[in-house]
C-alpha cells in the first residue's frame, strides 16, 4: 500500500481514513468507531487523543495542533529550539541512558542530515514505535502520519478500554505498533539506524 507520505503528504483527512481502515482491517475497532470518530484542529497546545465526553456523548476523539496540518513536514530538525539547548547541555557529557541518551542520539542523527520524530523516552528505542529518523526530501508527510498514528492509537485505546489501557501503557503500545507497522514503517526504508 502506498499512502503517499514518502513523496508528498496526503491531507490529514485522507491519512485518518487510511489509519482507521487499518485499525478495522486488523480487528482493533468496528465501523462504529469510524462513525463516531471526531477531530478537532487546535490553534495552540499539544496534540492529544482519547474520548470526547461533551454533551453526554462518548466519542473517540483526537485534537491535532494546526501546525501539523499546515506543515505535515513539521520535523524536529536543527532549527528546533530545544535541539541547540540540548546540544550545549550534552557538549561534554556521554550519556548512556534516559532522556539525555535519547536526545544525544536525536542530535547525532540531525547532525548527519536526518530529521526526527521524537517519541516518549520509555519507548524511544523500540524499533517499531520509537524515535523515527527520516530524509527530509523523501518523507515529507511522515510527521503527520506518525502523529496521527500516535493519537488515533490513544483514541482506540480509550474506546476499547482493554485491560491496561490509558496513557502510554502496553495496550496503547500494542495498538500504536499495529498502526505504525502498517501505515508508516511498511512504506519507508529502514529508519531505526543507530546514529
Amino acid at each position: 500500500m502506498g499512502y503517499g507520505f514518502n513523496i508528498e503528504p496526503k491531507d490529514y483527512k485522507s491519512m485518518i481514513d487510511d489509519i482507521i481502515t487499518i485499525a478495522e482491517r486488523e480487528g482493533l475497532v468496528s465501523n462504529t468507531f469510524r462513525r463516531k470518530f471526531k477531530v478537532d484542529i487546535k490553534k495552540r497546545g499539544r496534540s492529544s487523543g482519547g474520548i470526547d465526553r461533551t454533551g453526554g456523548t462518548y466519542n473517540p476523539w483526537i485534537g491535532i495542533n494546526d501546525k501539523y496540518i499546515s506543515n505535515p513536514s513539521c520535523w524536529t530538525d536543527k532549527n528546533a529550539g530545544w535541539v541547540n539547548q540540548w546540544r550545549m547541555y550534552l557538549k561534554d557529557r556521554h550519556p548512556s541512558r534516559g532522556r539525555e541518551s535519547q536526545y544525544n542520539k536525536v542530535i547525532k542523527a540531525i547532525d548527519k542530515g536526518k530529521v526526527a520524530w521524537v517519541e516518549y523516552n520509555r519507548i524511544s528505542k523500540d524499533p517499531e514505535i520509537g524515535d523515527w529518523f527520516g530524509d527530509p526530501d523523501k518523507h515529507k508527510g511522515a510527521v503527520l502520519a506518525l502523529l496521527l498514528c500516535h493519537e488515533i492509537a490513544h483514541a482506540i485505546d480509550y474506546w476499547i478500554k482493554a485491560p491496561g489501557y490509558g496513557n502510554h501503557n502496553k495496550t496503547w503500545q500494542n495498538i500504536y505498533r499495529v498502526l505504525r507497522n502498517n501505515y508508516v514503517n511498511s512504506c519507508s526504508e529502514k529508519h531505526t539506524k543507530n546514529y
